[in-house]
């Protein structure tokens, strides 16, 4: 499900600033960004990377795979940071693969995989760890029509 987010403007902004201010990745001048009644500017780093960690997903136009890894690898590994053993990471990470009907792709090194396909991995790794946003840059742009459909409807 979208969360929808709403900005009051003063000036031009680009949606790469905006995006670096919600994944809190810059702070802003004046204002906050609240997120579950809390103003996130008043929590530590350490808190900061944590909330990036455990409530924000990423889907970037350019899918920013890890060529050496296999599918399966790469929607892994944004499990790493969690405390999961390994049988979970790979149970999620096939789950994720699922929702996107890329589960076949697993065991495929990257460069095997079309760019529609890099594109699905790229969205089943922001999804696996079940995030309260997503930030997402044309994410269906290498989808056809009916495979970028269900992906927005997925997410």
């Amino acid at each position: 499900m979208l969360t929808l987010l709403t900005f009051a403007l003063k000036i031009a902004w680009t949606a790469a600033l905006i995006s670096s201010l919600v994944a809190l990745l810059a702070t802003a001048s004046e204002g906050d960004v609240i997120s579950e009644g809390r103003a996130l500017s008043k929590i530590s780093e350490k808190e900061l990377d944590s909330y990036r960690n455990n409530s924000i997903g990423f889907i970037f136009q350019n899918c920013y795979l890890i060529p050496q890894l296999n599918v399966l690898e790469n929607v892994k590994i944004a499990l790493s940071v969690r405390d999961y053993t390994e049988k979970e990471c790979d149970e999620k990470a096939l789950d994720a693969l699922k929702k996107v009907h890329a589960e076949f792709l697993a065991k495929k090194k990257v460069n095997q995989l079309s760019g529609g396909q890099q594109q699905r991995v790229a969205i089943a790794r922001a999804l696996v760890t079940d995030p309260l946003y997503l930030l997402c840059d044309e994410p269906t742009g290498a989808l056809d029509s009916t495979s970028a459909r269900e992906i927005m409807e997925l997410i």
